[in-house]
């Protein structure tokens, strides 16, 4: 009797169930969405074609499609085993913060300032923090190795584009409007540059984390993709932002505004954690790398007899 062939990896993920929970809100296909319309702005943002990539209707059918991914995932989590649901709920829960944030860092954002909108900044930013931590503990006490380094690393990500949020939250749509003032491309470059890139590499990897759930993917596979999309989407919108809207945008990981006064601990953080001026650093080393020395003179070797 001969043994039953094992199926393929590509007919495996066909045979997913594409369509649960429901045909309203199909977890598999919003995913589809999500990943297809995402590749589409996030290719355009690096390619610095803002007008694609800010298109509001094309933003707001990625922003529907993955937090109807999110939330499909979230009525899902009860068929994963046990001790992964808590940390797949909240995966779920940390991708609609995501998605809030593309929303709400967008230009002409209604309500900024209003008592509901400055109570859902404070309570995603939490959330968002909170999630972030859960994950790294997560990663060192369950996974493999592999995965483990794969999610610290993820969660070091995750940990600096949630410096906006927290100040957002703490500082107020006054901190945000200042912002604006000074960068005036500042809103288009965070959506197209940070949150919708943020949210997309996010539903890659939980799907790479479902593909692994029912093996049809190992360990190794997934803390090199982890790992590999982590690296590839931080450096490449990095740059390319500084490529493509520079002085008009910027990337300081703590940006007061107004401006402190200079040689205040506040400018001090800011310039220390000027992400922009590493970018350039970077961007100018690639475009004119420098010259090596020249080699030292040739001495005659009769020379080396005096």
């Amino acid at each position: 009797m001969t043994a039953k062939p094992s199926r393929s990896i590509l007919s495996r993920v066909i045979g997913l169930h594409w369509l649960d929970p429901f045909k309203a809100l199909p977890h598999g296909v919003s995913g589809l969405g999500c990943v297809g319309i995402g590749m589409v702005l996030i290719i355009a943002a690096l390619a610095g074609d803002i007008r694609i990539t800010s298109h509001p209707f094309l933003q707001g059918l990625y922003a529907y499609a993955t937090f109807a991914n999110a939330a499909a995932g979230l009525f899902i989590t009860g068929r994963a085993p046990k001790h992964f649901q808590g940390v797949f709920a909240r995966t779920a829960v940390f991708q609609m913060c995501l998605v809030y944030y593309v929303a709400r860092f967008m230009p002409g954002f209604p309500g900024g300032g209003a008592l509901l909108i400055t109570a859902l900044d404070m309570a995603v930013a939490a959330f968002t923090v909170l999630a972030i931590g859960s994950f790294a503990v997560f990663g060192i006490q369950h996974m493999p190795p592999t995965i483990a380094v794969a999610l610290l690393m993820g969660s070091f990500a995750l940990a600096l584009l949630a410096g906006y949020p927290l100040q957002l939250a703490i500082l107020g749509d006054e901190w945000w409007q200042c912002v604006q003032v000074a960068y005036p491309m500042q809103a288009i470059a965070m959506v197209a540059y940070i949150y919708i890139p943020a949210t997309w590499a996010f539903a890659v990897m939980l799907f790479g984390s479902t593909l692994w759930n029912r093996k049809i993917i190992g360990d190794l596979a997934l803390g090199l993709g982890f790992a590999g999309l982590v690296i590839v989407t931080l450096v490449s919108t990095v740059l390319m932002q500084e490529v493509h809207l520079p002085d008009v945008s910027t990337q300081m990981l703590w940006l007061p505004c107004p401006a402190p006064p200079p040689g205040s601990w506040s400018a001090w953080v800011a310039r220390k954690f000027d992400t922009s001026a590493l970018a350039r650093s970077v961007l100018a080393m690639l475009r004119d790398p420098p010259t090596p020395p020249p080699p030292p003179p040739l001495r005659p070797k009769f020379l080396g007899l005096f």
